[in-house]
């Protein structure tokens, strides 16, 4: 006989064991007494036997099925990560040590500051870090002479004094672009400090200051809208005092796609925390970046209708489809054709 389950196995005996019960009535109202005692002999004998039959399946309980590959795998997963735990937990508290060590620049002087971004050339001392993020003001930097890791803002650097005493200073520092030429064929360029500007970044927001460019012919170049989107930024206003790196807005965007009830908030407040986390200070306006993001997808879009950039056509079907799939190739996402979505 076939296994069956339990419970299938006493649901299919109730039913057999009401319709001997029917059987029976009806024999009993229309046959003899004899013929009624026999037939009733025979119904018990179908009933235990199909009883017997349950109370071994019952006993026998299901087959165990072998175990698959993917379980093996879980479980031998589970059972090495089970052992290594112990050793990352040692690791994670060894790399909050600031190890002692000589600068990777210089090779002489004791390593003060340590840049993640760095690497892996990540140790610098007082003068080597000073000279070297001068200009790498986005990077992210952490103080040891403390005897843990201090994060420091772009504007924040290390001296050292006689005695081997350490003290913090703070300096200006100019957002990285690319700089404006001037028209002369022989000048000299040099920078100097502008207009103060935020920059907002998949890192949080910087503090910084506009470059201003002085050549040697005596002009002075001020930084433009062009220079700061061939430089990768989008401003916020039309006085660009806020800035946005476009790589945060193509995050922004996939995101968006990719998890649509992800609200506005949640991300700037993401932004927010991650600015904390690497020492720095500030503030982002949600409204702001909403502007800025909608003003930024309305250039992407024109600038792909002019490339005449396709997004629901088949590459293997132009010009001539073959069939139309309304949701085939992706979701009905109306991203572009309805303003302010974004920040619902």
């Amino acid at each position: 006989m076939d296994q069956l389950d339990p419970d299938d196995a006493i649901f299919l005996v109730d039913a057999f064991l009401d319709e001997c019960k029917v059987d029976q009535q009806e024999h009993t109202k229309g046959g003899s007494e004899k013929s009624t005692k026999v037939c009733v002999w025979l119904d018990e004998d179908k009933d235990d036997s199909l009883v017997q039959d349950v109370r071994d399946l019952l006993g026998s309980g299901p087959e165990q099925p072998l175990p698959s590959h993917w379980r093996n795998r879980q479980t031998s997963s589970l059972e090495n990560w089970t052992v290594l735990r112990p050793f990352m937990v040692n690791n994670m508290l060894s790399s909050e040590k600031p190890k002692e060590g000589v600068c990777h620049h210089c090779g002489h002087n004791a390593a003060v500051v340590m840049c993640r971004d760095c690497l892996p050339r990540s140790l610098y001392c007082t003068a080597c870090d000073l000279s070297t993020h001068e200009a790498l003001v986005l990077h992210n930097r952490a103080s040891m002479v403390e005897g843990f890791f201090r994060h420091l803002p772009p504007s924040t650097f290390v001296q050292q004094h006689e005695g081997g005493k350490f003290s913090y200073h703070e300096k200006d520092c100019m957002l990285p672009i690319v700089p404006p030429c001037c028209d002369c064929s022989t000048g000299q360029t040099s920078f100097s400090k502008g207009k103060p500007v935020i920059l907002i970044g998949i890192n949080g927001r910087y503090n910084l200051f506009l470059p201003s460019v002085n050549c040697s012919c005596g002009k002075t170049l001020s930084v433009t809208i062009s220079d700061l989107v061939e430089s990768g930024y989008w401003p916020a206003t039309v006085n660009f005092e806020t800035l946005y790196m476009v790589d945060l807005f193509t995050t922004y965007e996939d995101l968006k796609i990719t998890a649509p009830g992800m609200s506005r908030q949640a991300f700037v407040s993401m932004l927010e925390c991650r600015t904390k986390l690497f020492g720095r200070s500030g503030k982002i306006c949600g409204d702001t970046m909403q502007r800025a993001f909608l003003e930024w997808a309305y250039a992407k879009f024109e600038v792909e209708k002019l490339s005449q950039v396709q997004h629901f056509q088949c590459p293997a079907c132009t010009p001539s489809m073959l069939s139309v799939a309304v949701d085939g190739n992706r979701k009905l996402y109306r991203f572009k054709s309805q303003p302010g979505l974004f920040g619902q």
